[in-house]
């Protein structure tokens, strides 16, 4: 597959409500609700997906804060310093879903999945002043 024709791919997952009508190495066509429209392989510049991680790190933390929360909180709470098990794996648990529900929130990050070629090498050159309470001067940035 060409970097062409995989734009025009990445294209087509992006454009996942619409229904491909016609794909060639140059172009590609979208039947959408509001008509036809062809996306070409010079208009598709950079195509990110974002990639979401596992849920299972987010609930094994969870877990392991809720047992050690549960453990300090129940050998606390009864007599003697002997903790019961049962307790502090119940709020494992509930640590569990709470930590599942936090990382399914993070929405994880970007990753470009077709760049196209530059003719002419991305260089970029930045003065900035910077003018604080305690400092001033210049910031000077150089990416290529």
């Amino acid at each position: 597959m060409t970097s062409a024709q995989s734009g025009i791919v990445m294209a087509l997952r992006l454009a996942a409500a619409t229904m491909a009508i016609a794909l060639d190495p140059s172009a590609l066509t979208l039947d959408g609700k509001q008509g036809s429209r062809t996306i070409r392989a010079d208009d598709v510049g950079l195509t990110r997906e974002r990639v979401r991680d596992s849920l299972l790190n987010g609930t094994l933390i969870g877990f392991g804060a809720g047992v050690v929360a549960g453990a300090y909180a129940s050998s606390t709470i009864a007599e003697g310093g002997s903790g019961s098990a049962a307790f502090s794996l119940a709020i494992g648990g509930i640590g569990a879903g709470l930590g599942a529900l936090v990382d399914r929130v993070i929405p994880g990050e970007k990753r470009d999945v077709y760049r196209a070629p530059t003719a002419v090498p991305a260089f970029r050159f930045s003065v900035a002043p910077v003018v604080t309470a305690r400092t001033k001067g210049v910031r000077v940035s150089c990416s290529f």
